[in-house]
């Protein structure tokens, strides 16, 4: 049976639902090409809190995570994030994901929801005793919320200047007495931020629905909409973002995908996949 995101309610409500990745999604709201234009010209928020999200912790989580993506986690300030990959011993592409240091020792780990149970599977296959796993999909929500308004519509309900921080970081803030964090990434092309609300789940989905709520209401008369897994599809494609299943897989390489950016062959760890592709690039 098809699993149900926090704010199902309103999805069922006021949108069209599919079936996508075990949930029950909505492919649009008003429709996909009036989406598309909110998300270039205004803001369009957006539920994924069917992407997968676990948090890696403990004294070797570090060097447990630089053994098996293929970007440089040791680059990583706090609050820092970056693309990576996660490869097979012949370097295909086992699931694209994004990776924030949120403390010294402990990392948050976001990837496609068609993955979860590939992803963690293959995690711990190589568990590190000093690198703790906890999959915190279910007791989480994250919505995006896309566009150039995203960010003052954001500083409407937490007071954060979250127009200062960089792409690919993030930062706590408080919306009333929610904790969430809020980071500058998206799966649009647009400048965006992306929210996770802690500590709700299906069956306790208030903390959720009313970030929800506020976004919406704070988005209200400023051209926000509610958008769908369409408009989510063509603006990541127009901005030639990969859909996993689509674009790459465990049959494609880094190299393949012009992925190269987000492999690291200088840093100092070995990682699953790092022979092939070193081969792959020096053959050209």
């Amino acid at each position: 049976m098809p699993k149900r995101t926090q704010v199902y309610d309103y999805h069922k409500k006021h949108g069209n639902i599919v079936d996508y990745a075990g949930y029950e999604l909505p492919v649009w709201f008003e429709g996909i090409i009036p989406e598309c234009k909110a998300v270039r010209t205004h803001a369009g928020l957006f539920d994924v809190s069917h992407m997968g999200r676990i948090t890696v912790e403990g004294k070797n989580a570090e060097t447990f995570l630089n053994s098996l993506v293929t970007n440089d986690v040791s680059t990583l300030s706090i609050g820092q994030g970056h693309y990576s990959l996660l490869c097979n011993p012949s370097a295909g592409i086992i699931d694209d994901l994004t990776i924030f240091r949120t403390s010294q020792t402990k990392y948050l780990v976001v990837y496609n929801a068609a993955n979860r149970d590939k992803n963690w599977a293959w995690l711990e296959k190589h568990r590190d005793p000093g690198a703790g796993l906890r999959d915190v999909s279910d007791q989480s929500a994250m919505f995006a919320a896309q566009g150039p308004k995203a960010g003052q519509l954001l500083r409407s309900i937490s007071g954060a200047r979250l127009e200062e921080i960089d792409k690919y970081s993030g930062k706590e803030v408080r919306v009333g007495d929610l904790s969430c964090l809020v980071t500058r990434s998206g799966y649009t092309g647009e400048d965006g931020f992306e929210i996770y609300v802690w500590n709700t789940t299906s069956q306790n989905p208030e903390p959720a629905l009313r970030i929800w709520d506020k976004l919406l209401s704070a988005g209200k008369h400023e051209g926000l909409k509610p958008s769908g897994l369409g408009a989510r599809d063509v603006l990541r494609l127009e901005a030639g973002m990969c859909l996993y299943g689509n674009d790459i897989d465990e049959k494609i390489t880094p190299v393949e995908a012009r992925l190269n950016f987000a492999v690291r062959l200088d840093k100092k760890s070995d990682f699953v996949g790092r022979g092939p592709i070193q081969k792959e690039k020096e053959q050209g």
